[in-house]
């Protein structure tokens, strides 16, 4: 099968997530419907599920499981190359070869990949929409304090960021379908989670609950799940 190298890496490093919750064990598996993958990091604070489509590639074929175990060095791997790669399945060897450059994968059984422990479902109370590059700002105002806790409120049609730290910054987006009162908290992995997505976010909340982010193009859907900083509120002596 074939496709571009850019976007194919570019997907798959925004799927791999990044820091503390970048993703180096991974199971692709290149099914009827195309490439999809689900993970959870290593802290167990985030998860990634996302899918690329058939029409992605320029040719496609089904070639079933792809177990990764140094997923960062694949994705670095794609940048060797310059416009499309062929890829192509061989026992346990990956093949990615374009003119006369290629590279043989060594591949990980998938009975090796780490256990993928899929999230109950959660019912969200509020959904808005907002530009990835508005997000990064607000993740860059954040990153001035050490260890900040980003804090998000839903009031009526719009949403509130707020940071601690020293540097307190609040940020209000416009959210025409919220209706206020949820409010949850996040450490540093919602920025290493999601930092890379691009293009309209989709953000689903629910007071307390993971918040689910979504990065929905023609060709791929990529859904980050992060866990809320919960603190334990001190007894009364």
């Amino acid at each position: 099968m074939k496709i571009k190298t850019k976007p194919f890496r570019a997907f798959l490093k925004k799927a791999r997530m990044s820091g503390s919750e970048a993703i180096e064990e991974v199971l692709l598996k290149f099914d009827e419907i195309g490439l999809n993958l689900g993970a959870n990091s290593k802290t167990q604070l985030a998860r990634v599920e996302a899918e690329l489509i058939t029409e992605a590639f320029s040719e496609y074929e089904a070639i079933g499981n792809v177990g990764i175990s140094k997923f960062g060095v694949f994705v670095e791997a794609l940048k060797r190359f310059k416009e499309t790669i062929t890829i192509s399945k061989n026992g346990n060897l990956l093949n990615l070869k374009e003119d006369k450059k290629q590279v043989d994968i060594e591949l990980v059984a998938d009975a090796y990949i780490g256990d993928d422990k899929q999230p109950n479902p959660i019912e969200y109370e509020e959904s808005f929409e907002l530009p990835a590059g508005d997000l990064n700002d607000i993740y860059k105002d954040a990153a001035l304090n050490e260890d900040a806790v980003l804090h998000i409120t839903t009031e009526d049609k719009k949403v509130i960021f707020k940071n601690t730290g020293a540097f307190k910054f609040t940020t209000e987006i416009d959210a025409p379908n919220c209706v206020g009162g949820v409010s949850a908290k996040f450490g540093a992995a919602i920025v290493n989670a999601t930092k890379e997505l691009t293009g309209t976010l989709k953000v689903q909340v629910k007071s307390n609950f993971p918040v689910t982010i979504t990065e929905t193009e023609p060709q791929s859907t990529i859904k980050i799940f992060v866990a809320p900083r919960v603190t334990k509120e001190k007894s009364e002596a």
